[in-house]
């Protein structure tokens, strides 16, 4: 018989089903099991937490800081799904899924790209100016511009997804 309390005598929360709308992977309605909701919330504050959700500042932001940043944003997913085990990949539409395929579609080409770019252009740096004032006078930095933009608005819906599975209000 269910028990409508956790063992602190709490009351237990209904599961819903839930609409996610996952950028570079489209949209999956599940039930989400309780350890998906709780790898939601790390992985939300994860994202939330990083440099490439926000704009970088035209007078001290780095690009080499930002593309770290969105890598090792990899580590801390697989740590997440890694240690939330197997329940959070219970078929096709449930968590582990759609964060592997958010990684692998978007931000693993991104990262591909340009990170790639970047080191081909700092492998020509000039020790006379910093590592920003640099970066400012590289030949493909608007065109990074205009795609971390792009990507900045998929981190966004992504960790709104996330929000809303997590359950966190704001």
């Amino acid at each position: 018989m269910w028990n409508p309390f956790n063992r602190r005598g709490r009351k237990r929360v209904q599961l819903q089903s839930v609409t996610l709308n996952v950028p570079y992977v489209g949209s999956a309605t599940f039930i989400p099991e309780e350890t998906e909701i709780r790898a939601a919330w790390s992985l939300y504050i994860e994202i939330s937490t990083r440099v490439p959700i926000q704009p970088i500042d035209p007078r001290y932001g780095s690009i080499r800081e930002a593309l770290s940043s969105i890598y090792a944003l990899f580590g801390e997913t697989r740590r997440i799904l890694s240690q939330s085990g197997p329940t959070i990949a219970h078929g096709e539409n449930s968590l582990a899924p759609l964060v592997i395929g958010f990684l692998n579609r978007g931000l693993r080409p991104f990262l591909t790209k340009w990170h790639h770019e970047l080191q081909i252009y700092e492998a020509k740096y000039d020790v006379k100016k910093s590592r920003v004032e640099y970066e400012k006078e590289w030949p493909k930095l608007y065109e990074f511009k205009q795609a971390i933009k792009t990507l900045q608005g998929n981190l966004e819906q992504y960790r709104l997804e996330l929000m809303k599975l997590s359950g966190a209000r704001y």
